[in-house]
């Protein structure tokens, strides 16, 4: 999982990690949970995290 906060959030760079094998199940702001194949990329790690920028997502 992801390590508790600590408050400074500047510079963070906390890896995503989970004991499932190949990957982490994340949960979408509609409340859908997916599995994030560990070769993802940055690029589509970023999509994941910018909202409302009107770019569709490609499969991931």
């Amino acid at each position: 999982g992801i390590g508790a906060p600590t408050g400074n959030c500047i510079g963070a760079n906390i890896p995503l990690n989970s004991t499932h094998t190949g990957g982490v199940n994340i949960v979408l702001c509609d409340g859908a949970v997916r599995f994030l194949n560990s070769a993802t990329t940055l690029a589509i790690l970023a999509q994941l995290a910018t909202r409302d920028d009107g770019i569709p997502l490609a499969d991931y």
